[in-house]
């Protein structure tokens, strides 16, 4: 699949898709370089072969390249909608959506659910921004062009704790829907990190 990618990554028009993608391109040494930040962190994606580094020289993951890629390649440049929908509500939300509970919500849940001081602390240190919704819901800007909020909601002795994952509307013009399936992942991964120090 990663080559796959990676051909049509080849063929883009590179300075529109960093224009519609909020990337920046750069030329060093004579090859051009586009410089992605996702979840903290800047990607050093080379272009036209499309290897991907980090400026702390961290290893990138299949998954992360895949996504980072795709995420070049789709992006449309579509505006921020201003309108939220839950994951259910992107193209075949419905079909992945337990994927989604089992590969983003329950790890969030079983980490943040009875400590959402932790959730707090950690999106603070990932970069997130306090949201309107309640119990505790942080926003985060995981790609240029996708905000994603995480909402946390407390439990008590009649509902166990339970969370939700917004997105701008305008989500499927820069993600597939197994994409952001990723992303999320991703982020509740880099929060157990950051929660535990």
């Amino acid at each position: 699949m990663r080559e796959l990618i990676v051909e049509s990554f080849k063929k883009l028009d590179i300075e529109d898709a960093c224009r519609k993608s909020g990337a920046i391109l750069k030329e060093e040494e004579g090859q051009k370089i586009i410089i992605l930040p996702y979840l903290g962190s800047e990607y050093l994606i080379h272009f036209p072969d499309g290897e991907i580094t980090t400026r702390e020289k961290n290893g990138v993951g299949i998954d992360q390249k895949i996504v980072l890629l795709h995420y070049l390649i789709s992006s449309k440049g579509t505006p921020f909608s201003g309108k939220l929908i839950d994951f259910r509500q992107v193209p075949d939300g419905n079909f992945y959506y337990s994927t989604l509970v089992n590969l983003v919500h329950r790890p969030f849940l079983q980490a943040f659910g009875e400590k959402p001081e932790l959730f707090l602390e950690a999106s603070k240190s990932l970069g997130g921004i306090e949201s309107e919704f309640k119990d505790i819901s942080m926003k985060f800007l995981v790609l240029p062009k996708v905000p994603v909020i995480a909402v946390l909601y407390k439990g008590d002795e009649e509902f166990s704790a339970d969370c939700k994952f917004l997105f701008d509307s305008n989500i499927p013009d820069y993600l597939s829907t197994e994409g952001i399936v990723k992303v999320c992942e991703e982020l509740v991964n880099k929060l157990k990190k950051h929660s535990n120090g």
